[in-house]
């Protein structure tokens, strides 16, 4: 494996994780009318900074020390994200279920059935999910999946943990073919205030179930993210026939961020934070992107990373807040026993 495209790889995925939030940004200051959370965003960029930086850094140094070579189970892995892609937009487009539901079967069946190459499977469903007019024939996903595929390998050591990293990495996938075949992806509005707290509710409740079937049922990520997709979307359905669409495309992204382990986002506590900062992302990154496979999953990764890094800083000024105090300590014995003599 080229050092240079694992290199490549890292560096596409920090910028495109970070202009989606830059852009977010950008549509909440145009808003106008929410100041403390424009402040509060902003602030959280440098968090989502300082995960990457350490990333770089310290978890995965012998990537960038180490020349590999590819492994016939990569090239195999390749395939598995065009197979994965191609049936999950044959599913959404030419049987019409839809996205979520064609994305959230590939999922389930790959985890139920073939388990070892469950991650592959699903990291190719999300580049199905690109809409006929981004991706318009099975040319532009055979592209779009072996390019994904070849990003999959190239990151394998990269971001791991992190709920979302099997979307971010289709997002770029799907964008490359874009600027090759020359189809760009559409935009959207910003939704409706009033349905600003359903994103986070349902946010909060899918995200929070994702992570609860994966570490308390022992489910594999793939096969929980995919149940909560899919179950998700027929529920919502029928209690909110105006607005399920978006409803569902929440539910789906919030249980990518549901797949983080633990060393990443510790607990349910934790994970509702993520899922504020999702919604959050998910609704002011409609403008940008609307159709482009991926980009649920990029929204997620984006969460997920940003709250690690908040709870990284904070652990980091704890420990500091610690060792001034017992120094303080140190000193008033020092200073006491000094009196007493």
């Amino acid at each position: 494996m080229n050092i240079r495209g694992v290199r490549l790889s890292y560096v596409i995925i920090t910028l495109v994780t970070t202009l989606l939030f830059i852009a977010s940004l950008k549509e909440i200051f145009l808003d106008g009318s929410h100041f403390i959370l424009l402040l509060s965003m902003t602030l959280l960029i440098f968090p989502l900074l300082l995960v990457k930086r350490r990333e770089w850094l310290t978890y995965n140094p012998h990537v960038f020390k180490t020349r590999q070579k590819w492994a016939k189970d990569d090239y195999l892995h390749v395939c598995l994200v065009i197979i994965g892609s191609t049936i999950t937009y044959i599913l959404s487009i030419d049987i019409d279920l839809g996205p979520i539901l064609a994305a959230a079967l590939v999922g389930m069946f790959s985890a139920l059935f073939v388990p070892s190459y469950q991650n592959a499977l699903y990291c190719g469903a999300f580049v199905g999910m690109s809409c006929s007019t981004f991706l318009p024939n099975l040319f532009c996903i055979l592209l779009a999946g072996l390019l994904t595929g070849i990003i999959y390998i190239l990151s394998k050591a990269l971001f791991n943990g992190f709920g979302g990293k099997l979307g971010a990495i289709a997002m770029i996938g799907t964008l490359m073919t874009s600027f090759i075949t020359g189809y760009y992806p559409l935009n959207a509005s910003i939704p409706s205030k009033e349905i600003v707290h359903l994103l986070i509710f349902y946010a909060i409740l899918a995200s929070v179930l994702t992570m609860f079937l994966i570490h308390r049922l022992k489910r594999s990520p793939v096969l929980s993210s995919a149940i909560v997709s899919f179950s998700g979307t027929l529920l919502l359905t029928s209690i909110h026939s105006h607005s399920e669409d978006i409803l569902s495309l929440m539910v789906m992204c919030a249980s990518f961020a549901g797949m983080s382990s633990h060393e990443r986002i510790p607990n349910e506590g934790y994970m509702i934070i993520v899922a504020f900062i999702a919604a959050i992302l998910f609704k002011y990154s409609q403008p940008f992107l609307d159709n482009a496979g991926g980009k649920l999953g990029t929204i997620a990764f984006t969460s997920t990373m940003t709250t690690h890094g908040l709870i990284q800083s904070t652990y980091y000024l704890q420990q500091q807040l610690s060792v001034k105090q017992k120094h303080h300590r140190i000193k008033a014995k020092l200073l006491s026993s000094f009196q007493i003599k």
